[in-house]
This record gives C-alpha cells, structure tokens and sequence, in this order.
C-alpha cells in the first residue's frame, strides 16, 4: 500500500511535465534494525501545496488528496517515519520503517 500509492504519485506528479522532464528516482536500502525507501520526482512548482504538516494537490477531480494520508496513517502504524520534501521542482517522500515490521507488512 505504501510503496504503491508513493509510486502512483510519483507517476501521476511527472505526467504533467513533457516527457523531458520527467524523472523518479527510487531507492531501497535494508539496514540493520530499517527498511529505508525514497521516491523523488520531477513535478510542477505549483502543482503542491503545503498547509501545515499536510500536502495538497492543485487537482479537482474527486478522489484526489488522500494518498499521502494514507501513507501517512499507514507508516504510523508500522511505527515508522514518514518525511515530505517539495522544492525546486522536486517532490521527495522518504520512509523508514523499522526492519521488523518492514518484513511483516511487506
């Protein structure tokens, strides 16, 4: 859930950019007692927006918005770290979940 909701995202984030611009950048890391997962993205400026400890999509279609909650909720109760990064371009997700809990939840 976690992983694939960052992905479509990500996919979603870079779609609105021409195909030049697009870029996802993914990475794993297993070390010792953390799983580690970044996702960054090339996206519009102005397609987030930060209120508060939340981010907002500029979209209107229904539906839209709850992913990163989810996410949110989803590293929470895995007891893990969830860190958000939007500048310049770039829209960086970083999670950490403890290894044990990495492995139980897949």
């Amino acid at each position: 859930m976690i992983i694939g909701n960052l992905l479509d995202n990500a996919i979603e984030g870079t779609l609105q950019l021409q195909e030049n611009e697009r870029q996802i950048f993914f990475k794993f890391v297993l070390k010792k007692d953390n799983f580690f997962l970044m996702i960054e993205n090339s996206c519009q400026e102005n397609a987030v927006i930060r209120k508060g400890n939340c981010f907002l999509t500029t979209k209107k279609e229904k539906g839209h918005g709850m992913g990163i909650l989810s996410v949110k909720r989803a590293v929470e109760e895995c007891k893990g770290d969830l860190c958000i990064d939007v500048q310049k371009g770039r829209f960086q997700v970083s999670v950490i979940l403890p290894k044990q809990t990495a492995n139980t939840r897949g």
